[in-house]
């Protein structure tokens, strides 16, 4: 289970895409495209390696004017899904 204090940090080999208007990640390594809404580019585009999960929760509170919780809920939802899809280094 991912906690607050968790740093995600994409792959390496994974980048990020804008082609007219849609946010895609393309996984090189397994051959596969992921199509992201905003909410989840935002999220992705965090994933730097230095903001924990809680940082994240705090931009998305910022960035998208909703509460701490709805945001942080959402957070652990899409980096959980990031994780899943194996997107995101151990």
């Amino acid at each position: 289970m991912i906690d607050t204090t968790y740093i995600p940090k994409p792959r390496t080999d994974i980048t990020l895409q804008d082609i007219d208007g849609e946010s895609l990640i393309l996984d090189n390594n397994n051959e596969v495209i992921h199509q992201l809404n905003d909410t989840a580019t935002f999220i992705w585009q965090q994933c730097n390696s230095l903001n924990s999960v809680s940082d994240i929760s705090s931009l998305v509170v910022e960035h998208y004017l909703v509460s701490e919780e709805n945001a942080k809920n959402d957070v652990l939802t899409v980096i959980s899904n990031f994780k899943g899809l194996n997107l995101l280094d151990e």
